[in-house]
C-alpha cells in the first residue's frame, strides 16, 4: 500500500480502553500475538544486527534466556518485537502483554494479558496445578472467572508469584515459547518479578523478551531491581536501540515511496524527527498524497503533538515556564540567550535546566550550548503557546541577540518575524543569505532567502540569493523559478538582467538542456554589449566559452575564452580571468593534456586568492580528469583532498558529490576494488538523477568484476532501465558483462545487439563502451566475425576521446587475434598495449592484458617467457580479489609457479559435490541430473572448479579429488 493510501494509523502510545474491562484494549492476531504498526516501509530499517541477536537466543532446550531491549518511545521497538515473531516457526507458543501508563499498580496486569488467550476457556484448573489450587483460581479470576476463584482470602505475594511461573510453565509445557512483555517501565510490580523468575530458572525452553524505555525508570522501580538482578545473570542479552542515522532515514523513506529520496528531503526530515521512526512514520502518514519533497513542510499530525505533549505532564510550572522560553529561543539555542530572555538566575536556571535534561526533554549539545533531543517536541511546545505569549518571548530572543552582537542572522530573521517585526525580518533575510553563500552554508541561505521572499517577493536581492542558493544546492527547478523572478524585477538593470540570464543559462545546462543554455547567453550577450566594454560583458564571453567547452565544440570554447581574458584583463576583472581560464584549460586538455592541466592549475591558484569557490573546485575537477591518470596516486589523492574540503566549504554539494566519486575512480586505477566498491557503494542518492543512476551502474560493474553477478543484477533491478541514451548504453554493456559471469552466450549476444542497433542506446565519446563489450563478447565465447561486426556498426567518433584508455584498442585487437589462433599476431598487439603509458590503464586493466599475453605465450609453448607476465599480473591483483583473479591464480598454477591447492576448501560445498561424481566419469548432463540442477549450472560449477584448481581437464580433477579425499578411490576415472 503506498503512503498516500494509508489510512491513519492508531496512536499505540495511548492505546484505547475496552468499556468491558477498563482496561487498554490491544489489537491481537488469531493466535494472541501483539499486532504492532506496519509500519511505512515493508522491511524494518537499520535493527539487522539487533534482529540477528534476538533470533540467536532462541533456546533449544531447557534452559531459558531472557532479553530487554531498550529504546526512547518511536524508536522501534515494539517493531523489531513483530520483525522476531514473524521470524518464529509456527510450532512456537507466544504469550504476549503490553503494559500501559494507566494500568500502572494493577497486580498481575501485564501478566494476565499474556496467557489470557490460553485460560480464558478453563472452566477447571489442570490437574498439574492444583497443588498451587487456590493461589491459582485467585489469580486467574479476572480472566477465567468460571474457575471460580473469588474467595475473599488474602493472598501473600509470594503465593500468587510461585502460582504465575508455574501456569506459565504448564501453559508453555513441552514446546519452545516466546514470552514478550513490552513497556516494562509501565509494568506492574507482581509481572515484572514473574518475568525475571521465568527468564532465569531453568525448566522450560523459554525466550523471555522485554522492552523498556530507560529514561521512564528511577531507583525505587520495579524494574531497576530486575535490571540489577538479570545483569548478574551471563545469559542476559541487553540491546538498546539508537535512532536510525541519516542513511537508514534515506533507506526507510525509499521503502516507503518505492523511489530514492532527494538527501535535502531526507537530512531536513533527519533534523526534524531526530531520527525516531515513529515520528517519521507519522509525518509521512500525516502527508498523505504529497510527494516526499514537500515532506519538510508537512504540518505535525494533532495525534502526534498530543503524544510528545504529554511528556510535559510532569513539569512543574517554573519548568514548563524554562522550557516554553527555550522552545521560542529555537531548536539548539544558548544558556546565555536563555537566560536573557527568562530573566532567571543562573544557579536557578541551571538547576530546572538539569531537570530538563534528566527527562530526556533537553540535551547538552556542547558547554552552554542545548538543544531539543527532538525537534518535533520543540514545535509541540511552540505549537501550544498563546499568540501573544509567543511574540513576547521572539522579542525578548531578538533583542537579547542584537545587544549580544550577534551574526547568528538565521536567528534574526526567525525571532524577528516572530515579533512581527517584518522591514527587520527581510533585512536579516538579505544579510544572512549573503553571509551563509559565502561561507558553504547553502542550504541555511536558501530558507533564508525564502523566509524573506514571503514577505518581500519582489526584492531583487533576494531573488538572486534565492537562485543563486537554490542552484549550490541542486534543487534546479526551484533556482530556474526564482531566476525567471529574478529577472522579471531586473527591467532597469541591464547588468543585473544578464547576471539572471547567466544564471538560467547554467541552470539549463545542469537540467540536461544545453541549448537553451546557448540561448538564455546569447540574450545575455544583446543585453549588455550595448553598454560597451564591461566586467559583465568578460562574465558573458567566459560563461560562452564554457557553454562550448561543454557542448563538445572546443574551437569555439577556445575563442570565447581568449576574448573574455583579454577583456577582463582591461577591465581588470579577475572574477571573469579566473573563469576564462578554467573553460580554457577544460576546452584544451583534450588536444594538448598537460597545457590544458597548467592552465587548470593556473585558474585554480587564482581562483582561491579571489574567492570564487565554483571555479577552483571546476578547476581541480577537470584536471583530475586528465591527472588522474598520469599523476602519482599521491598527488591524485592530495587533488581529491583539496577538492572536497573546497566543495564542502562552499556549500557545493554536488561537487562534493564528484569528489567523493573521483576518490572511487582513484581506488580503481589504483587496483583496490574493496575501497572502490565501498566508496561506490555509499555515494548515496544523489537529487540529480543521472549521477544517481551512472554511480549504480558502475558499481554494478565493480561487483561484476568481483564476481559477483548476483550482486549487480540486484543493483541493476533495483535501478531499472535509465532514459538517457548514454547511460543506458553502460547499463547494457554492464547487462553483457553479468551475461558473460554466468556463462550466457545468448544473453550476451542480446546485448550486443542492443548496442549496434537500438537508437535509444547511445555510447558516449568519453567512455570506452565499444570496446568493453567487445571484450565481454569474446570473454563469453562470441566469435571473433561477431564482435567485429559490432564494431564496425559503431561510429569512430565513439571509440574515442582524450580520457579514453588507448591500450584498449590493441589490446581488444590481440584478443580478437588469439581467439582465431594467431598468437604470435595477438603477442605483437598485447605488447603495443602495454607499451602505452601504463598509468593511462587502471591496474586491474594492465593485469588483464598480461594474463592474455602469457596465454597465448602458453599456447606456442613459450611457457618460461609466460612466468613473469603471469606473476606481474598477479601482484598487480593482490587488492583485486575476483575472476580475473583466480584466472591469473589458475595459469600460474598450469605454469607450475603458483601455490598449491589448498586442499578441498579451495571449492565450494557444491563444487566439491561435482568434483566427487566427475571421478565417475560423469557428463554435464549426468551430473545434473544426479544433483537435480540444470545441465548449464553444472557446466558453470565445471569450469569454476577448472579455474580455481588451475586444471585444464576433467581428468586431472578426477584424480586431484580422489587424492584430497573428497571421492572415494575408483579404477574409473573421468576422461
Amino acid at each position: 500500500m503506498s503512503p498516500a493510501n494509508r489510512a491513519p494509523s492508531r496512536n499505540l502510545l495511548r492505546p484505547e480502553f475496552s468499556a468491558e474491562r477498563g482496561q487498554p484494549s490491544v489489537r491481537r492476531n488469531l493466535r494472541g500475538v501483539i499486532v504492532g504498526r506496519p509500519g511505512i516501509s515493508a522491511a524494518m530499517v537499520g535493527r539487522r544486527y539487533e534482529l540477528e541477536r534476538l533470533l540467536a537466543m532462541v533456546p533449544s532446550d531447557d534452559d531459558p534466556r531472557v532479553a530487554l531491549i531498550a529504546g526512547e518511545a518511536g524508536v522501534g521497538k515494539t517493531r523489531l518485537v513483530r520483525e522476531v515473531r514473524s521470524r518464529l516457526p509456527e510450532s512456537v507458543t507466544v504469550l504476549s502483554g503490553q503494559a500501559t501508563q494507566e494500568a500502572v499498580g494493577r497486580p498481575f496486569e501485564l501478566l494476565l494479558e499474556a496467557i489470557e488467550p490460553h485460560v480464558a476457556s478453563w472452566d477447571r484448573l489442570p490437574d498439574e496445578l492444583e497443588t498451587r489450587g487456590r493461589a491459582a483460581r485467585a489469580l486467574l479470576a479476572p480472566v477465567a472467572p468460571q474457575l471460580g476463584g473469588d474467595d475473599q482470602r488474602e493472598y501473600f505475594q509470594q503465593e500468587l508469584l510461585r502460582a504465575a511461573v508455574e501456569v506459565v510453565r504448564h501453559v508453555i509445557g513441552e514446546k519452545t515459547a516466546f514470552l514478550v512483555f513490552e513497556d516494562l517501565h509501565w509494568g506492574d510490580t507482581e509481572s515484572v518479578k514473574v518475568f525475571g523468575r521465568l527468564g532465569t530458572a531453568s525448566g522450560s525452553r523459554l525466550l523471555a523478551l522485554g522492552t523498556y524505555r530507560s529514561e521512564r525508570l528511577n531507583r525505587r522501580h520495579p524494574m531497576a531491581e530486575l535490571l540489577e538482578q538479570l545483569e548478574r545473570d551471563q545469559s542476559l542479552l541487553h540491546l538498546t536501540l539508537q535512532r536510525l542515522t541519516t542513511a537508514e532515514v534515506a533507506e526507510l523513506l525509499a521503502g516507503a515511496y518505492r523511489r530514492p529520496i532527494p538527501m535535502r528531503v531526507v537530512n531536513e526530515l533527519h533534523q526534524r524527527t531526530g531520527g525516531n521512526p515513529f515520528f517519521l512514520e507519522e509525518l509521512v502518514t500525516a502527508a498523505g498524497e504529497l510527494p516526499p519533497e514537500e515532506l519538510p513542510d508537512v504540518r505535525l499530525p494533532w495525534n502526534l503533538s498530543e503524544a510528545v505533549l504529554r511528556h510535559l505532564d510532569a513539569l512543574d510550572p517554573d519548568q514548563l515556564s524554562v522550557l516554553e522560553s527555550a522552545a521560542v529561543a529555537g531548536q539548539r539555542f544558548s544558556f546565555d540567550l536563555l537566560q536573557s530572555m527568562t530573566g532567571r538566575d543562573e544557579t536557578e536556571l541551571i538547576e530546572i535546566l538539569r531537570r530538563l535534561v534528566d527527562t530526556g526533554l533537553l540535551a547538552e549539545e556542547a558547554p552552554d550550548v542545548l538543544a531539543f533531543r527532538h525537534a518535533l517536541t520543540h514545535e509541540s511546545v511552540v505549537g501550544s503557546l498563546l499568540g501573544r505569549q509567543r511574540r513576547r518571548l521572539h522579542e525578548a530572543a531578538f533583542e537579547a541577540l542584537q545587544q549580544s552582537g550577534s551574526e547568528d542572522y538565521a536567528l534574526l530573521a526567525l525571532h524577528s518575524e516572530g515579533a512581527e517585526r517584518y522591514d527587520v525580518m527581510v533585512e536579516m533575510s538579505r544579510r544572512g543569505a549573503s553571509h551563509y553563500l559565502r561561507t558553504g552554508a547553502t542550504q541555511e541561505a536558501l530558507r533564508l532567502t525564502e523566509r524573506g521572499l514571503a514577505e518581500a517577493g519582489e526584492d531583487v536581492e533576494l531573488l538572486e540569493l534565492a537562485s543563486t542558493a537554490a542552484w549550490r544546492a541542486d534543487r534546479l527547478d526551484d533556482a530556474a523559478a526564482y531566476a525567471s523572478q529574478w529577472e522579471a524585477v531586473t527591467t532597469g538593470s541591464p547588468e543585473a538582467r544578464s547576471r539572471a540570464l547567466r544564471l538560467r543559462a547554467r541552470i539549463e545546462f545542469d537540467a540536461g538542456r544545453p541549448l537553451g543554455q546557448l540561448q538564455y547567453l546569447e540574450a545575455a550577450r544583446q543585453v549588455v554589449e550595448p553598454l560597451g566594454e564591461t566586467e559583465e560583458l568578460a562574465w558573458v564571453y567566459s560563461q560562452l566559452a564554457e557553454a562550448h567547452m561543454l557542448v563538445e565544440e572546443m574551437e569555439s570554447a577556445q575563442e570565447w575564452a581568449d576574448r573574455s581574458l583579454d577583456l577582463a584583463k582591461r577591465v581588470g576583472s579577475d572574477g571573469a580571468k579566473v573563469r576564462a581560464l578554467v573553460n580554457k584549460g577544460s576546452a584544451i586538455i583534450e588536444s594538448d593534456l598537460a597545457a590544458g592541466i597548467a592552465l587548470l592549475e593556473e585558474a585554480a591558484v587564482l581562483a582561491e586568492s579571489v574567492g570564487d569557490h565554483l571555479s577552483h573546485v571546476r578547476a581541480i575537477n577537470n584536471a583530475l580528469i586528465g591527472g588522474v591518470r598520469i599523476w602519482p596516486p599521491e598527488r591524485t589523492a592530495a587533488a581529491i583532498d583539496r577538492m572536497q574540503e573546497v566543495a564542502e566549504r562552499a556549500g557545493l554539494d554536488h561537487f562534493v558529490t564528484m569528489a567523493v566519486t573521483n576518490r572511487g575512480y582513484a581506488a580503481e586505477l589504483d587496483g583496490n576494488l574493496d575501497l572502490a566498491v565501498s566508496i561506490f557503494s555509499n555515494l548515496g542518492w544523489d537529487e540529480q538523477v543521472g549521477e544517481y543512476e551512472s554511480s549504480r551502474i558502475h558499481l554494478a560493474t565493480l561487483l561484476c568484476d568481483g564476481n559477483d553477478p548476483d550482486g549487480a543484477t540486484s543493483v541493476l533491478d533495483k535501478l531499472g532501465e535509465p532514459e538517457e541514451p548514454s547511460t543506458r548504453c553502460c547499463y547494457v554493456v554492464t547487462r553483457a558483462y553479468v551475461a558473460a559471469l554466468r556463462r550466457d552466450p545468448e544473453g550476451v549476444s542480446a546485448q550486443m545487439e542492443r548496442f549496434a542497433n537500438d537508437r535509444s542506446v547511445a555510447p558516449n565519446p568519453g567512455d570506452d563502451d565499444a570496446y568493453l563489450i567487445a571484450m565481454i563478447a569474446l570473454k563469453a565465447g562470441i566469435s571473433p566475425a561477431e564482435v567485429r561486426k559490432l564494431l564496425d556498426s559503431v561510429p569512430e567518433e565513439t571509440k574515442q576521446s582524450f580520457d579514453h584508455d588507448p591500450a584498449l584498442e590493441p589490446a581488444l585487437e590481440g584478443a580478437l587475434l588469439a581467439a582465431t589462433g594467431s598468437h604470435e599476431e595477438a603477442l605483437v598487439a598485447y605488447q603495443r598495449a602495454l607499451d602505452l603509458d601504463g598509468r593511462r590503464s587502471a591496474a586491474a586493466t594492465i593485469a588483464w592484458f598480461r594474463v592474455l599475453m602469457a596465454q597465448s605465450l602458453l599456447a606456442l609453448g613459450r611457457n618460461t617467457e609466460a612466468v613473469p607476465q603471469a606473476r606481474e599480473a598477479w601482484r598487480l591483483l593482490e587488492r583485486w580479489p575476483g575472476w580475473l583473479a583466480d584466472e591469473t591464480l589458475a595459469l600460474l598454477r598450469r605454469l607450475g609457479v603458483g601455490p598449491e591447492v589448498e586442499g578441498p576448501k579451495a571449492l565450494t560445498s557444491r563444487e566439491r559435490e561435482v568434483a566427487a561424481l566427475l571421478t565417475e566419469g560423469l557428463s554435464n548432463a549426468e551430473v545434473a541430473d544426479r544433483l537435480y540442477i540444470s545441465v548449464r549450472t553444472a557446466a558453470v560449477h565445471v569450469s569454476h572448479i577448472l579455474t580455481k584448481l588451475g586444471m585444464s581437464s576433467r581428468a586431472e580433477v578426477a584424480a586431484w579429488a580422489v587424492r584430497s579425499g573428497i571421492a572415494p578411490t575408483t579404477d574409473r576415472v573421468a576422461g
